[in-house]
């Protein structure tokens, strides 16, 4: 295992280095809205040419990112700490201990674009970005009718199918898409059956200002398996999510109306255990750009949300936050340097108000080459769930504290040529009063402020064709996160983690893409005494395109590998998923 994990992450830095260390000629014009150290752009073109067939799925592709069935990490940050968007919609479960994320109610057919911001976004976003954002956009919807369909069938009895259409008149965009999947898992009481469906209707007034309105609603009733030592054969859970979007222009005005509802539902009859979890959120953002004779352009925004949560084990509470933000934007011409300002204002019902603060300087020296120093600062909130949640081994704290976040980071994106382009990023993040659970002598625990933890490290992802048939990308991330008291590793972070993709496309018609992942060790104890093993994986996709029809035969797990993913949860063994999508 050590032996593959050296190998590729020996390939990560030498083609990283090399695209970010040689001296480049005449270089492509660098766009700004594309890919750089920190922020990961992709669009509906280059997801169609990855031929992925779900959001995990395609998340798992980009430099340094890792998603699972409800969650996303990247730089040691997990959703606590990562603020995933939809169309301006936060998918956050306010309510969830980890701040999951229902992945299954996103539409991959109708994603436009992609925009990963890696250690900022709290100017415009607010609380739990401190990690990051995640902000998915759907596409405009189109002129005249069309749609797709899709349909896969796998091990373990799995099936899969995707439908969307779409129709634009003059007046108004119709959209329309539904989403079926189930499969008995690898494990006993791994079964999942899940269902999404979704509306949008949308009437343009012009080309830069479109009202429209979204509905989205996704279910998914599956067993629980639990940890590999300590088995849970009969327990069920039950997850809903139902949100709507409005998007709305007055004038130079862009208002942006967001509703969301989550319920959570478990019920383990071996240990007399039945909860549930009830949640939603309102918010409300209007933001306008301004001109003032003297400033020049600024960017400023409100934002107002309200949220409640109520369950079995949780004494209902509703809570309400404000904001106000600005964005300015400064150019030291003839100089090839600007500087981005940021600050924001929040107020809370129930926490102090708070300032967060943002400066980039970006440096061009070339159009291919961009270096930029950026810092800012942000807070994460307690979730409901960590606050009010009661059990018999867990006490509500209803008085827990904000963990408070800064960010530093330095990034130097390159393209040397049309087939070789590289990053590298160092990054430096702080978090006092982090949240820890903590357990007494008597059994009893709960959610407390305690100590300060530092993540640092770097970031290498580059990207080499050779032809029109082949290319290689490839990301490094290296990890120190470390609790500054006991001057251990933080559990479940991996200090070493490693990407390689191979594409392979030998005519307009066949293409394959092999995908390997390394991970190294994590400890699973405070004190680092006890560990889960490092993994290498290899996954590999063929596709081949007839006419408005592709055919897709996907691999998982080709070596068979034997990994957990987390302290008793073990990976998936080698699986087959054939399948077929059709465009109309």
């Amino acid at each position: 295992m050590k032996i593959w994990g050296i190998f590729l992450l020996t390939g990560c830095l030498i083609l990283s280095l090399g695209a970010t260390a040689l001296t480049h000629g005449k270089g492509m014009n660098f766009d700004e809205e594309k890919s750089t150290a920190d922020k990961i752009v992709i669009s509906r073109e280059e997801i169609k040419k990855l031929n992925v067939h779900s959001i995990i799925e395609l998340l798992n592709h980009l430099p340094g990112i890792q998603a699972t069935d409800s969650g996303v990490s990247f730089r040691g940050s997990t959703a606590t700490g990562i603020l995933v968007l939809l169309n301006g919609r936060p998918l956050n479960n306010p309510a969830d201990p980890h701040r999951g994320v229902d992945w299954n109610i996103i539409s991959l057919p109708e994603i436009e674009r992609i925009e990963v911001t890696k250690g900022t976004g709290s100017v415009v976003y607010g609380e739990n970005t401190s990690g990051g954002t995640i902000s998915i956009t759907t596409r405009k919807i189109c002129d005249g009718r069309g749609g797709s369909f899709e349909a896969a069938f796998g091990s373990f009895y799995t099936k899969l199918y995707d439908l969307t259409l779409h129709q634009n008149s003059r007046l108004i965009g119709l959209g329309f898409s539904a989403g079926l999947e189930e499969s008995d898992g690898f494990r006993q009481n791994d079964h999942h059956f899940s269902k999404r469906i979704g509306t949008r209707i949308s009437h343009e007034l012009d080309k830069e200002k479109i009202i429209a309105l979204s509905f989205d609603y996704s279910r998914q009733d599956s067993g629980s398996p639990g940890k590999s030592y300590a088995p849970t054969l009969r327990a069920e859970a039950c997850d809903q999510t139902l949100g709507s979007t409005l998007l709305l222009p007055i004038g130079r005005v862009k208002s942006t109306t967001n509703f969301s509802s989550f319920e959570k539902n478990f019920h383990d009859p071996d240990k007399s255990l039945k909860t549930s979890l009830q949640s939603w959120v309102v918010n409300e953002e209007l933001k306008a750009t301004f001109s003032p004779r003297l400033a020049g352009a600024i960017n400023l925004g409100l934002c107002l949300e309200t949220a409640q949560a109520e369950g079995t084990l949780v004494a209902g509470r509703e809570e309400g936050k404000y904001a106000l933000y600005g964005l300015k934007e400064i150019r030291f011409e003839p100089l090839p340097l600007k500087a981005d300002f940021g600050l924001r204002w929040s107020g809370y019902s129930e926490f102090p108000s708070a300032i967060y603060p943002q400066l980039q300087l970006s440096y061009e020296h070339s159009p291919a080459t961009v270096v930029r120093l950026s810092a800012n600062r942000s807070n994460n909130t307690p979730s409901f769930y960590q606050r009010y949640y009661q059990s018999t081994f867990t006490k509500p704290n209803p008085e827990l504290g904000m963990e408070k976040a800064v960010n530093y980071s330095l990034a130097l994106s390159s393209r040397l040529r049309e087939a070789l382009e590289g990053s590298l990023s160092f990054f430096w993040n702080t978090i006092d009063d982090r949240i820890t659970y903590i357990k007494r002598n008597d059994g009893l625990g709960s959610y407390v402020n305690l100590g300060s933890v530092t993540q640092k490290g770097i970031e290498l992802a580059s990207s080499w064709s050779a032809y029109r048939f082949f290319q290689a990308k490839c990301s490094y991330t290296y990890l120190l996160a470390k609790d500054d008291e006991t001057d251990k590793q933080l559990t479940y972070t991996a200090r070493h983690k490693g990407n390689l993709d191979l594409y392979l496309k030998p005519n307009d018609d066949l293409s394959l893409i092999l995908t390997s992942r390394y991970t190294s060790k994590r400890y699973t104890k405070a004190d680092n005494s006890e560990y889960i093993g490092s993994y290498f994986v290899v996954d590999t996709k063929a596709t081949y395109a007839f006419k408005k029809m592709n055919l897709f035969l996907k691999l998982t797990n080709l070596l068979d590998r034997k990994y957990e993913i987390g302290d008793g949860y073990p990976g998936e063994p080698l699986a087959l998923t054939v399948g077929v999508k059709y465009e109309f």
